[in-house]
């Protein structure tokens, strides 16, 4: 009866069982939080996607919507690029131009899109893709340090302990 009771209440904690409709709410929520706005069609179908590869990946739907807020907004198309503009090398030709790292609605690091082989104009322009990709990478950092630490989930963008700690606050408000 212990080991059901302590199921259920890390279950509920971590809303590993979601339904879309609580997804959704969450969405809608953290948008007010930023005293932006997001269409309802767009929400609905953000919160199908991210319940999907939350069962899938065995992911908490709270914390996976949460980084996602942080990460770009729930924008597919988000990308961070140097401010300044810098001397490019690519395929023997060079021109001067911004270096973009991160990629998509989970903002993935370029290094990492090249591991996993992420098609990076995918990232930014399908959603179930990018959301896709941003979970199998949150599921892997879920293998790797899950058992091992409380906040695993900060791994996603630092591995660094003190960066970990500072994104666990930005996180925290979107849970």
């Amino acid at each position: 009866m212990k080991k059901l009771t302590l199921f259920l209440f890390v279950a509920t904690s971590f809303q590993l069982f979601a339904t879309e409709k609580d997804i959704y709410n969450q969405i809608i929520k953290n948008y007010k939080k930023t005293k932006t706005s997001i269409s309802k069609k767009y929400a609905k179908k953000l919160s199908k996607v991210i319940n999907k590869y939350c069962l899938k990946h065995d992911i908490p739907c709270n914390i996976f919507a949460g980084i996602l807020m942080q990460e770009s907004r729930y924008k597919v198309n988000a990308k961070r690029c140097s401010r300044k503009k810098k001397l490019i090398g690519i395929n023997n030709r060079y021109y001067w131009g911004k270096r973009c790292y991160d990629f998509g609605i989970g903002q993935i690091w370029s290094k990492t899109a090249k591991h996993y082989k992420f098609n990076i104009n995918k990232l930014l322009t399908d959603l179930d893709y990018s959301v896709m990709a941003s979970a199998i990478v949150l599921s892997d950092f879920k293998k790797w340090y899950g058992k091992k630490e409380k906040h695993w989930y900060t791994r996603y963008n630092a591995s660094n302990k003190k960066k970990r700690q500072i994104y666990y606050k930005h996180i925290k408000r979107f849970f």
